[in-house]
């Protein structure tokens, strides 16, 4: 386990815009989400209801039937919280040294972040030969999917949890999604920025997998985000 890079991929939702859509568009959308990242890595092709045993899990395979996840968020959902909708999801491999990992769904209006985001998604560096094209890839087909994803960002748990340079706000970690049109000038420590047509601009900080050891990495970050800062573009963490 010494090899395995702890990591977080989280898309982050508006609240307001998440909330104001039935749960079925929502349960849509994320099946849509899954069913195109299978086209993006094998190991995000076969996707199974989470539950209480292993036996449980893989009984319920949602990767081709969007009614099934319908279904169980419906008779999960709690009338006395309309506005939250949750579920999570496991693509069957157990080891995350050979790939398992979950993806959990939150959508609510509460204070606290309302996300979708994959657990642990260090599993897919390990297995991945091309990390940076595959996180680049699912971030802009999720931001085209969700007009309501506000932030994006993959980037190494322990910096996120004790690194980031606001720690009252966001961060665009190794690879990131900015709702905005941002220009390459303001930000000359990325490593490259892709645009989105009609949606933001995806940031990569470092051309090599961003390490929460290296203090290249920490400084590349840290100047991106508070360039987003000054442009008053990096969000509060709980808004």
């Amino acid at each position: 386990m010494t090899n395995f890079k702890s990591f977080i991929f989280t898309l982050r939702f508006n609240k307001q815009a998440i909330t104001s859509l039935p749960l079925e568009k929502q349960i849509e959308k994320a099946a849509e989400f899954l069913r195109q990242a299978g086209s993006i890595s094998p190991l995000l092709a076969n996707w199974h209801l989470q539950g209480k045993s292993l036996k449980d899990s893989l009984s319920t395979d949602i990767s081709t039937n969007t009614q099934a996840l319908i279904d169980n968020v419906k008779h999960a959902h709690d009338p006395e919280l309309p506005d939250l909708i949750e579920f999570s999801v496991w693509n069957a491999i157990q080891d995350p040294l050979e790939g398992g990992v979950a993806f959990h769904y939150s959508a609510h209006n509460f204070d606290s972040v309302s996300a979708m985001s994959f657990e642990d998604a260090g599993a897919l560096l390990m297995k991945c030969d091309a990390p940076q094209e595959m996180f680049t890839r699912i971030i802009g087909m999720a931001v085209n999917i969700w007009p309501e994803i506000d932030w994006v960002t993959v980037v190494p748990a322990n910096y996120f949890r004790k690194g980031r340079a606001f720690k009252d706000r966001q961060t665009i970690g190794w690879i990131g999604f900015c709702p905005e049109s941002l220009k390459k000038e303001d930000f000359p420590l990325a490593q490259k920025l892709v645009p989105v047509p009609d949606r933001g601009t995806i940031i990569v900080s470092c051309p090599e997998v961003m390490s929460d050891q290296s203090l290249d990495h920490f400084e590349r970050v840290g100047n991106i985000d508070t360039k987003l800062v000054a442009l008053g573009y990096l969000p509060l963490f709980l808004n």
